[in-house]
């Protein structure tokens, strides 16, 4: 049986931020289409590591805008991350219940000759598990399995897509400026450059994303999330669409996002729309558990245990955390 492990909050915060490389790992084994995923989780990972982190730990003023960050700053950002986990984590459950009932009934349907193709063909989505089925072989109560199911893994894969562009909202405007409250002071001092009364604020995404593509090239561990047009754009007009009466657009046989905030119009398969969503998430999630890892790791005080349990409550009573973790709070 395994044993008990205690941790202290700035060690939990640290596994749970190396988790990072995990989930790109595990989403490049899910998908094909994936691959390349892990080399950016990886520069998002040592980013923090290796330019972040440090500063926090050796530097005064950077380490006061992380505990700036854990005292204040981040609260209504878990607060947002407790409502949007919560849904997304149901409408996730709910998604990979129905798709292995598209797997189960491909798999029966296969042995009996009326989905001969069935695990030869890579479906874009669950959903087109119907067009590997011969209608014409299957029998009334078939029949009626395959249409229930279709319409079901319909409306879930249309609810993730509204899930995600919410989530996509959460992260660039409520977790990227708290990333970049304490990121750019980091970078700043590695870049030499002096402080300004605009340190002490919590700014717009796009103002700190636009003073990074200014202080940055491509060859930045961070280029590929935010230093480009592409990406800079797409962020925006998710950010702006997720805030619009007009909602988001689906165009299911061509599995193509559309995204329309009435100035422009972005086009975008499904499988990068999600990604991209989950390049946020890396950047951001995980950016504030690093962050927050490194100001426990010097405070180990009142501030951090409180700041832990805050973002313990931001996980969803049944999400599969460890059972085998305990935290142990600092001595006050």
């Amino acid at each position: 049986m395994e044993s008990m492990i205690e941790l202290w909050p700035h060690q939990a915060f640290q596994f749970d931020f190396d988790q990072l490389i995990s989930e790109a790992q595990r989403q490049e084994r899910v998908s094909s289409v994936n691959v390349g995923e892990l080399d950016v989780a990886q520069d998002i990972h040592s980013f923090f590591s290796s330019q972040v982190v440090p500063l926090v730990e050796s530097d005064d003023w950077v380490f006061e805008s992380a505990q700036m960050l854990a005292g204040e700053l981040v609260y209504p950002y878990f607060n947002a991350l407790r409502l949007s986990g919560k849904q997304a984590f149901e409408w996730q459950k709910q998604l990979h219940k129905v798709n292995e009932e598209a797997i189960d009934l491909l798999a029966r349907l296969h042995i009996c000759g009326k989905a001969p193709l069935a695990g030869e063909v890579d479906l874009a989505k669950a959903s087109d598990f119907i067009d590997l089925v011969s209608i014409e072989m299957l029998s009334s109560e078939e029949r009626n399995q395959v249409t229930d199911l279709y319409k079901r893994l319909r409306d879930q894969e249309v609810m993730q897509l509204t899930v995600t562009l919410s989530g996509i909202r959460d992260m660039y405007e409520m977790a990227l400026p708290r990333v970049f409250f304490v990121a750019r002071r980091a970078m700043k001092k590695q870049l030499g450059l002096r402080p300004r009364e605009s340190d002490n604020e919590l700014l717009q995404p796009s103002d700190y994303v636009d003073w990074y593509t200014k202080h940055h090239n491509a060859t930045h561990l961070l280029a590929r999330i935010i230093g480009g047009k592409e990406m800079r754009r797409f962020y925006r007009v998710s950010r702006n669409v997720a805030n619009h009466h007009r909602g988001i657009g689906w165009v299911e046989n061509e599995d193509k996002v559309v995204l329309d905030d009435l100035h422009h119009r972005l086009d975008i398969h499904v499988h990068k729309f999600q990604q991209r969503y989950r390049y946020l998430v890396y950047l951001c999630d995980y950016g504030i558990r690093a962050i927050l890892a490194s100001f426990c790791k010097m405070d180990r005080g009142e501030t951090s245990n409180r700041v832990f349990e805050e973002y313990d409550r931001t996980f969803p009573s049944d999400f599969p955390k460890s059972k085998f973790r305990h935290i142990r709070p600092y001595p006050v």
